[in-house]
């Protein structure tokens, strides 16, 4: 991605990348700091007798519920390594995060250099491998029950791992910890039966007794099956990140709360105005910071489309979950129509897809699916490339759609969502918008976010994208963030 090399033609040193972040802190509205967990346990919920009897599709089916279903909300998610693979999602608020001094317990995973020079910078933590302290899970099981401050587990498990696991995370609950689990769960479902599905189930109902609650979860892209533009695609490994809390204190908000407010600086947006090389950096700096920051708890998030480029994140919850008749406008396709043809599919929404660079003309893809040759811009223009732009107000006029709800607004517009994004909001254009899911390149924009979230959006979920990273001493970020929002004032 050229945007990780250069700000708009200036050329970005990676010692100076590395700078620019590590000093920003962005302050938080006092009134909002979050002093207790925030979960909801009971929304996943299995009956272990009736595991036995569930049909195999059914058992998959219950494995990807779990996995998807957010038990506990963390407001700091943040990432400690490589981008990709070998780094990970640990929960920084204050009730969970990592004490000075805490261990990190690594049982089989290729842990990154970066992960670990991080996590010792940022908590002082020691790390004890498997292998070199322990051999076997019951060796890492006795380790973790001697320890006796606050730790971090981290286990890449497999089929093997599968008969020894519930007797694992049943010891959890006999030892009084705060800690974080991370799981990285190689499971190819073609290949596994009845009998591993039920004993991954079970142990991990296990960890559901043991007040230990998912807030993260993530596809890995390395492990995708298919990565051809055309075809749907399986994955073969999930990340899941728990932590674990006493149930005494842990408050159960409804999903639809604004939990995690955070306030921005107070400044006007400049679309494609001028900005100093010196402010350019400092707010790129705040907004990778606020990028990967949760505002609200959405228990069910959904991918749509590819798991890879093409596919978004959307929130499933009741308030949020597109009802048919529903209404989505994607901009950016080329030419991968997965994630318009799942919101067709799944919740039979009438899809009105954009993008100005598909030499194809407008034509009906499905009976659902429209496609204009048409670009959203701040203004209405044909560009030097022939290309032709209009704004979302433009656009919701000529479809018909002004007293219309938008269920899902999806755009990934290589960065014209510097300009397009101030004229939406400057023209109320988003006011009907209950979901917007937007690609951010090099953005530093921090006064069009600002207002962003004062009409009402806010951030549910974020997805780092690993080929454009951004790294500092204790944290890693990157160039380009795939955000998703919802907006708490459209009905």
């Amino acid at each position: 991605m050229d945007d990780q090399k250069k700000l708009f033609g200036m050329e970005v040193k990676k010692n100076i990348r590395v700078s620019v972040v590590e000093n920003v802190v962005l302050n938080s509205s006092k009134k909002n700091i979050i002093s207790q967990p925030i979960c909801n346990p009971d929304t996943f919920v299995f009956d272990k007798d009736n595991l036995q009897n569930l049909p195999l599709q059914n058992l998959s089916l219950s494995l990807e519920h779990y996995i998807t279903t957010l038990q506990c909300f963390c407001k700091e998610a943040i990432r400690l390594g490589n981008v990709g693979r070998g780094g990970f999602r640990i929960c920084a608020d204050e009730y969970v995060k990592p004490s000075p001094g805490c261990v990190v317990y690594n049982y089989h995973h290729e842990l990154s250099e970066k992960f670990e020079s991080q996590i010792r910078t940022k908590y002082n933590c020691s790390i004890l491998n498997n292998g070199s302290e322990f051999s076997s899970i019951s060796e890492f099981k006795n380790a973790i029950q001697k320890q006796v401050i606050s730790s971090i587990l981290i286990l890449k498990i497999g089929t093997e791992d599968f008969p020894f696991l519930n007797d694992f995370f049943k010891s959890i609950r006999y030892y009084n910890l705060r800690k974080q689990i991370v799981l990285e769960i190689h499971f190819m479902e073609q290949n596994e039966t009845r009998s591993d599905y039920i004993k991954l189930l079970t142990a991990l109902m296990e960890l559901k007794k043991s007040n230990c609650g998912t807030y993260w979860y993530e596809r890995n892209w390395e492990f995708v099956k298919n990565k051809t533009i055309t075809s749907r695609e399986g994955v073969d490994c999930f990340t899941v990140n728990l932590f674990c809390y006493n149930a005494s204190s842990i408050s159960r908000r409804k999903s639809d709360d604004d939990v995690g407010r955070m306030d921005l600086p107070v400044v006007e947006p400049i679309g494609l105005g001028h900005m100093e090389t010196a402010d350019v950096k400092k707010n790129l700096a705040i907004f990778s910071k606020y990028a990967v920051k949760h505002q609200i708890f959405c228990q069910r998030v959904r991918r749509m489309g590819k798991i890879v480029d093409g596919g978004w994140d959307i929130c499933d919850d009741e308030r949020y979950r597109p009802k048919s008749p529903c209404l989505v406008y994607s901009f950016g396709i080329n030419n991968d129509f997965s994630f318009d043809e799942d919101m067709e599919r799944t919740y039979g929404c009438d899809v009105y897809a954009f993008d100005p660079s598909m030499e194809s003309g407008d034509y009906n893809r499905s009976k659902h699916i429209r496609f204009y040759q048409v670009g959203l811009g701040d203004q209405n223009i044909r560009t030097e490339s022939n290309w032709t732009l209009k704004t979302l107000k433009t656009l919701i006029k000529e479809s018909g759609h002004e007293n219309r709800r938008i269920d899902v607004l999806k755009m990934d517009i290589e960065g014209n969502e510097k300009q397009s994004l101030v004229e939406m909001i400057d023209s109320d254009a988003l006011q009907n918008v209950l979901q917007l899911c937007v690609e951010f390149h090099t953005y530093f924009d921090i006064g069009a976010v600002r207002k962003l979230y004062d009409i009402g959006f806010r951030i549910f979920w974020s997805h780092q994208n690993p080929g454009a990273p951004l790294y500092t001493k204790d944290e890693s970020f990157s160039y380009g963030n795939e955000i998703s929002f919802v907006n708490i004032n459209a009905t």
